[in-house]
């Protein structure tokens, strides 16, 4: 009796765990739909401080970061994840609307960054790419 292998290829939506750190609820709120919808797990956080601990409870593929969040900034974060050789493999995009978004990302070692508004799919793909390893921006 023959038996043949079947073998699933999972796409990467289903393996992405996505950290989002944003603090404006509203389009917290949205992002995590649009996350789930695409199979992301997704987790929330509004603070640096509370990203921090998420990570060290799971450590996630990417780390979705807003750069002006209350008390320490998105930039520091990011900072402290990409110089922590326990956490230094985490892909962080660094999403936000502040005009040196470019200059903020590159100095905290951002894997890549993105300008709010975004359009969702974009910022989708850009996560899916994160999260393969193809992106770096």
């Amino acid at each position: 009796m023959r038996h043949d292998a079947t073998v699933r290829t999972i796409p990467v939506s289903e393996l992405v765990d996505v950290l989002l750190v944003e603090d404006d609820p509203s389009l917290s709120e949205l992002m995590v739909i649009v996350f789930r919808d695409e199979g992301f797990t997704v987790r929330h956080t509004t603070t640096a401080a509370e990203a921090l601990r998420a990570v060290a409870m799971a450590q996630p593929d990417v780390m979705v970061i807003d750069v002006t969040l209350p008390g320490e900034d998105g930039a520091a974060l990011c900072g402290k994840v990409k110089s922590d050789q326990a956490t230094a493999g985490i892909r962080c995009l660094m999403w936000s609307s502040v005009p040196n978004l470019a200059q903020v990302a590159s100095a905290a070692h951002a894997d890549a960054w993105m300008l709010k508004p975004t359009d969702h799919e974009l910022l989708v793909a850009r996560i899916k790419e994160l999260a393969s390893g193809r992106g770096k921006t």
